[in-house]
């Protein structure tokens, strides 16, 4: 009897070490699940936070390039504007030129046609100039 008694005990401790273990990793268990839910959710907060950032550098990107097409629109525009000057001064210089040209053919005689001769020749010479001082002060603006 004394020995069916101590085995009836040892049964019944290794019977609650038993439930105790299991006890103990169902805790571990639980830990483990709650701790995955928690970087699960940690993850999806960075996703979304990353899939912000990217949103947020697209419309960055996309608002910049807008600004770059704008700027080289302007910029080509002013070139086109700044070409259109230079061919009418051109024009301007191309007839005054040819309106000398025809003067000096003449062979004009007296003061009256020196006179002429002196404002064509002034006229020719004020466009080249001031024709010449524009580029020169674009050319500054480039550089």
């Amino acid at each position: 009897p004394g020995g069916e008694r101590r085995a009836d005990e040892k049964m019944a401790a290794a019977g609650g070490s038993a439930r105790k273990r299991r006890g103990d990793e169902s805790e571990q268990v639980s830990a483990w699940i709650a701790q995955a839910g928690q970087l699960s959710t940690r993850a999806r907060a960075a996703q979304k936070d990353h899939a912000l950032a990217l949103k947020t550098m697209k419309v960055e990107m996309e608002r910049e390039v807008a600004e770059v097409e704008e700027a080289e629109r302007k910029t080509a525009s002013a070139r086109q504007e700044e070409a259109s000057v230079l061919f009418g001064q051109l024009q301007q210089v191309k007839h005054n030129v040819s309106a000398l040209h025809s003067m000096i053919q003449t062979r004009g005689t007296g003061q009256d046609y020196v006179n002429r001769l002196r404002e064509t020749m002034d006229a020719v010479e004020d466009e080249v100039f001031l024709a010449r001082q524009q580029q020169q002060e674009q050319f500054e603006k480039l550089v």
